[in-house]
Parts: C-alpha cells; structure tokens; sequence
C-alpha cells in the first residue's frame, strides 16, 4: 500500500485508503495521518498523551475506530519511513 517515492527517505503514505480499506471508515483518514505524524515525532510526543487527546475530541463511540487509525498510521510509518500524502 506504501510506494516508494523517487526520492530518497520518502514513501507515499494513501492515508485515505488506509481508513477506507484497512479501518473499514475514511473520514478516519485524519487520525491515520495523525499516527503517521506520531510515529515522526516521538521522541518528543508522549504516545499516551496522544492517544488520551484522540479519545477526547472524537465522537462518542468513535473512539476505537479512531485508535486503529491511529495505531495503522504508525504502523505506515515505522515500516516504511517518512510520509508524502499521495
């Protein structure tokens, strides 16, 4: 699902494909951007703290959903490397 790109240290990651196919709801695309961003960031970003934010400010009922967007986002990044939204 991630295709390289032509330059070096950057891949595509289809964030709306990823809600769409692998979550099961595009409008999570956001969340699944949100993990990839994460999974750039951590060192400085707590993942607990992220997550907490995630099941705060989305509906509720959403919240699992929304934590497998997340989670699937940064599973895109820490198998692929950096992000590029196609």
């Amino acid at each position: 699902m991630v295709e390289s790109d032509d330059r070096p240290g950057i891949h595509r990651v289809p964030f709306t494909a990823i809600a769409e196919e692998d979550v099961g709801v595009k409008v999570t695309a956001n969340i699944v951007a949100l993990g990839a961003l994460y999974g750039l960031v951590k060192d400085i970003l707590k993942k607990a703290a992220v997550i907490k934010a995630v099941e705060l400010e989305v509906p509720r009922g959403t919240e699992k959903v929304n934590l497998k967007a997340f989670e699937l986002g940064l599973k895109a990044i820490k198998e692929n490397g950096t992000v590029v939204n196609p």
